[in-house]
């Protein structure tokens, strides 16, 4: 072959490449699900619609490397020798990625055809918009809905949309959203204009909350796009809410000390003053929760956390207050306190979140109007 012929066709492919999005797969531990989410995506119907596809793993000490270096060779492999969270691995993913645009699975994920067609279609038709995210289903119950979007509740947590809801009838429209959620979603990489997408500081829980936070702080509109579809299975062994049942100490740990960084670096001023009756209520709340499950070390170990950091999360909050354009009213949104049903056993816990959740709503209809921002 001439070497022109050569160049051109070299050329064409790299053009190729970062016109078609890439696909980044996170792993962690992930070898029994890889088989067939990379089976599904190499071999189905939407094959030839990545430019590449990347699995990031993310030290993991069983055999994943091994599995998909000798059963798909086509999949570049990024190694991160040890283990620093998703949220890590997700920026380690952008580093690395050679498209625009970038569709991430977690290793437990499959997407259903034309899923990240309809996620790209989407960023398509809206300028402002940076991440898009599918409805995701429960591979065990593809007729009942995960979630298919979240906003950020005043007190700053991430209340899931269309949470545990039958599949049929549910709408398909596509909308705006408050926040992400990581375990399928596609970013545009040349649109965000927010730093390194994930804060690793996080390392996991509510990671996602906190991108979503700041991308709509900064101008940028969240999609969902319930037409594209997800199965989600049952996560990492040892880590999992829905394989364990009960909430780890890690999780509660990162659980409790990353909403207190959402609430110090993203919050206004004005915010925390008007909403710190409802933050204190709260906080009672989950103190006396972690007393009676056996967390209160989790709670002084992430105040310790908060103490010890507390000049790079004043940092991070300059940051973010310097780069917002969109006001707390505009982000924040109230209804029931998001717990998952897994901390609210028990008549008493759930009489204590009922009555937990109407005064602080009460208080939040009070001051709404007062936050910064236009009007409702």
């Amino acid at each position: 072959m001439p070497m022109t012929d050569s160049i051109h066709e070299s050329g064409a492919a790299a053009r190729d490449l970062a016109e078609k999005p890439s696909l980044c797969v996170i792993n962690y531990n992930g070898e029994e699900f890889l088989e067939d989410v990379l089976s599904s995506v190499l071999e189905g119907g939407d094959s030839e619609y990545y430019g590449e596809v990347v699995l990031v793993d993310n030290g993991s000490i069983d055999g994943s490397i091994a599995l998909v270096s000798g059963r798909f060779p086509s999949v570049r492999i990024v190694k991160l020798e040890e283990n620093h969270g998703p949220a890590a691995a997700r920026n380690a993913a952008l580093r690395n990625a050679r498209s625009g645009r970038v569709a991430m699975i977690d290793n437990d994920v499959i997407p259903a055809p034309g899923c990240f067609r309809m996620l790209n279609e989407a960023l398509d038709g809206d300028p402002a918009a940076v991440l898009a995210m599918p409805r995701i289903l429960y591979a065990a119950r593809p007729d009942t809905i995960q979630y298919d979007g979240a906003h950020c509740h005043f007190l700053g947590l991430m209340a899931l949309h269309n949470e545990r809801r039958d599949l049929a009838g549910a709408p398909t429209k596509t909308r705006a959203i408050g926040a992400v959620v990581t375990a399928c979603y596609m970013i545009d990489r040349a649109r965000w204009e927010c730093g390194s997408p994930f804060d690793e500081s996080f390392f996991i829980y509510l990671e996602d909350l906190e991108t979503g936070i700041r991308a709509r702080a900064e101008g940028h509109h969240v999609l969902s796009v319930p037409a594209a579809q997800a199965l989600h299975r049952e996560g990492t062994r040892g880590l999992s809410l829905r394989r364990t049942g009960v909430h780890t100490k890690r999780r509660v740990f990162c659980t409790i000390r990353n909403r207190w960084q959402i609430l110090l670096i993203h919050y206004q001023a004005a915010t925390l003053v008007l909403l710190a009756p409802a933050l204190l209520l709260f906080e009672a709340f989950q103190f006396t929760g972690s007393i009676a499950k056996g967390w209160l070390g989790e709670w002084f170990r992430a105040a310790g956390w908060m103490i010890a950091h507390a000049g790079e999360v004043l940092t991070k909050r300059r940051a973010a207050q310097k780069a917002r354009r969109v006001p707390d009213r505009d982000l924040l949104e109230g209804g029931p306190v998001p717990f998952t049903r897994e901390l609210t056993a028990g008549a008493v816990t759930r009489a204590g979140l009922a009555v937990l959740s109407g005064a602080t709503n009460f208080w939040w209809a009070l001051v709404v109007r007062l936050l910064p921002g236009g009007a409702r």
